[in-house]
Protein backbone atom coordinates (compact mmCIF):
# COMPACT_ATOMS: atom_id res chain seq x y z
CA UNK A 1 0.00 0.00 0.00
CA UNK A 2 1.49 3.49 -1.03
CA UNK A 3 1.15 6.75 1.09
CA UNK A 4 -1.98 8.00 -0.91
CA UNK A 5 -3.93 4.41 -0.44
CA UNK A 6 -3.07 4.97 3.24
CA UNK A 7 -4.29 8.41 3.95
CA UNK A 8 -7.61 7.91 2.08
CA UNK A 9 -7.94 4.82 4.09
CA UNK A 10 -7.75 6.63 7.19
CA UNK A 11 -10.05 9.67 5.80
CA UNK A 12 -12.85 7.08 5.00
CA UNK A 13 -12.35 5.60 8.54
CA UNK A 14 -12.91 9.46 9.86
CA UNK A 15 -15.69 9.99 8.67
CA UNK A 16 -17.17 7.01 10.53
CA UNK A 17 -15.65 8.17 13.34
CA UNK A 18 -17.30 11.68 13.49
CA UNK A 19 -15.74 12.08 17.19
CA UNK A 20 -12.18 12.94 15.84
CA UNK A 21 -12.02 14.18 12.81
CA UNK A 22 -8.25 15.27 12.90
CA UNK A 23 -7.48 11.07 13.54
CA UNK A 24 -5.05 11.32 10.89
CA UNK A 25 -2.69 14.32 11.42
CA UNK A 26 -2.93 14.29 15.22
CA UNK A 27 0.09 12.56 15.34
CA UNK A 28 2.18 14.03 12.64
CA UNK A 29 5.12 16.47 13.95
CA UNK A 30 4.58 20.06 13.65
CA UNK A 31 5.77 22.03 10.55
CA UNK A 32 8.74 24.48 11.14
CA UNK A 33 9.69 27.06 8.19
CA UNK A 34 13.29 27.02 7.33
CA UNK A 35 12.67 30.69 6.41
CA UNK A 36 11.26 32.07 9.29
CA UNK A 37 12.13 31.25 12.73
CA UNK A 38 9.92 30.30 15.39
CA UNK A 39 8.26 33.02 17.38
CA UNK A 40 9.28 33.69 21.26
CA UNK A 41 6.99 33.55 24.11
CA UNK A 42 7.17 37.07 24.91
CA UNK A 43 6.52 38.07 21.83
CA UNK A 44 3.39 35.67 21.39
CA UNK A 45 2.39 37.25 24.60
CA UNK A 46 3.06 40.76 22.82
CA UNK A 47 0.70 40.03 20.16
CA UNK A 48 -2.36 40.05 22.66
CA UNK A 49 -1.57 42.56 24.92
CA UNK A 50 -4.07 45.68 25.38
CA UNK A 51 -2.90 49.06 23.42
CA UNK A 52 -4.04 52.31 22.96
CA UNK A 53 -6.58 52.47 20.32
CA UNK A 54 -8.65 55.15 21.80
CA UNK A 55 -5.72 57.96 22.50
CA UNK A 56 -6.37 60.40 25.56
CA UNK A 57 -9.24 57.45 26.56
CA UNK A 58 -7.52 56.82 30.01
CA UNK A 59 -7.28 60.89 30.63
CA UNK A 60 -10.86 61.45 29.95
CA UNK A 61 -11.67 58.92 32.24
CA UNK A 62 -9.22 60.11 34.90
CA UNK A 63 -10.96 63.37 34.75
CA UNK A 64 -14.30 62.27 34.96
CA UNK A 65 -13.44 60.55 38.18
CA UNK A 66 -13.03 63.54 40.24
CA UNK A 67 -15.93 65.69 41.54
CA UNK A 68 -15.88 68.43 39.92
CA UNK A 69 -17.82 71.79 41.62
CA UNK A 70 -18.32 75.04 41.33
CA UNK A 71 -16.82 77.73 43.27
CA UNK A 72 -18.78 78.46 46.42
CA UNK A 73 -19.86 82.40 47.92
CA UNK A 74 -19.52 82.44 51.20
CA UNK A 75 -22.16 84.48 53.19
CA UNK A 76 -21.71 87.49 55.05
CA UNK A 77 -21.63 85.94 58.34
CA UNK A 78 -19.35 83.19 57.18
CA UNK A 79 -16.78 85.57 55.30
CA UNK A 80 -16.66 87.95 58.80
CA UNK A 81 -16.05 84.66 60.54
CA UNK A 82 -13.15 83.80 58.23
CA UNK A 83 -11.38 87.21 57.94
CA UNK A 84 -11.77 87.04 61.99
CA UNK A 85 -9.60 83.43 62.53
CA UNK A 86 -7.52 84.80 59.04
CA UNK A 87 -6.21 88.02 61.65
CA UNK A 88 -5.39 84.96 64.56
CA UNK A 89 -2.93 83.47 62.10
CA UNK A 90 0.73 83.54 63.41
CA UNK A 91 3.68 82.20 61.47
CA UNK A 92 4.22 77.92 61.93
CA UNK A 93 0.91 77.82 63.07
CA UNK A 94 -0.65 74.15 62.72
CA UNK A 95 -4.30 74.54 61.02
CA UNK A 96 -6.77 72.49 58.98
CA UNK A 97 -8.00 74.40 55.88
CA UNK A 98 -10.15 74.31 53.48
CA UNK A 99 -10.04 75.65 50.32
CA UNK A 100 -11.13 75.41 46.62
CA UNK A 101 -8.44 74.07 44.15
CA UNK A 102 -9.12 75.01 40.85
CA UNK A 103 -9.16 72.27 38.12
CA UNK A 104 -7.26 73.85 34.64
CA UNK A 105 -8.67 71.25 32.55
CA UNK A 106 -11.07 71.60 30.64
CA UNK A 107 -15.13 70.71 30.53
CA UNK A 108 -15.08 69.07 27.11
CA UNK A 109 -16.20 72.38 25.44
CA UNK A 110 -13.02 74.96 26.27
CA UNK A 111 -14.92 75.73 29.47
CA UNK A 112 -13.30 75.41 32.66
CA UNK A 113 -14.42 72.30 34.37
CA UNK A 114 -14.31 73.57 37.65
CA UNK A 115 -12.51 72.12 40.54
CA UNK A 116 -12.78 70.56 44.36
CA UNK A 117 -12.81 71.71 47.88
CA UNK A 118 -10.06 69.97 49.64
CA UNK A 119 -9.48 69.99 53.19
CA UNK A 120 -6.07 69.37 54.60
CA UNK A 121 -3.64 69.91 57.84
CA UNK A 122 -0.63 72.45 57.10
CA UNK A 123 1.55 74.57 58.76
CA UNK A 124 1.40 78.67 58.30
CA UNK A 125 4.13 80.15 56.66
CA UNK A 126 3.24 83.38 56.15
CA UNK A 127 -0.32 86.07 55.90
CA UNK A 128 0.54 88.26 52.74
CA UNK A 129 -2.38 90.89 53.23
CA UNK A 130 -1.70 92.88 50.09
CA UNK A 131 -1.99 89.67 47.81
CA UNK A 132 -4.53 88.25 49.93
CA UNK A 133 -2.43 84.94 49.92
CA UNK A 134 -1.99 82.90 52.84
CA UNK A 135 1.26 80.76 51.94
CA UNK A 136 1.43 77.40 53.64
CA UNK A 137 3.16 74.34 53.62
CA UNK A 138 1.24 71.05 52.59
CA UNK A 139 2.94 67.98 52.47
CA UNK A 140 6.79 69.49 52.59
CA UNK A 141 5.77 72.02 49.84
CA UNK A 142 4.84 75.83 49.50
CA UNK A 143 1.41 76.85 48.09
CA UNK A 144 0.35 79.73 47.84
CA UNK A 145 -3.99 79.70 48.39
CA UNK A 146 -5.66 83.06 47.60
CA UNK A 147 -7.99 84.42 50.70
CA UNK A 148 -11.42 83.71 48.12
CA UNK A 149 -10.31 80.40 47.48
CA UNK A 150 -10.51 79.57 51.21
CA UNK A 151 -13.62 78.58 53.31
CA UNK A 152 -12.71 77.25 56.69
CA UNK A 153 -9.83 76.99 58.91
CA UNK A 154 -9.52 75.10 62.08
Amino acid sequence: MNQTEIQTKKKMQNQDNPCNPYEDIIALPHPASKKHPRMSLENRAAQFSPFAALTGYNEQINDASHRRTDRRQLSGYALSRLEARLSRLKKHQNITLTYFSEDYGTDGMGGFAGGEYLTCPCEVLELIPPLKILRVKIRNKSVDISFCDITDIE
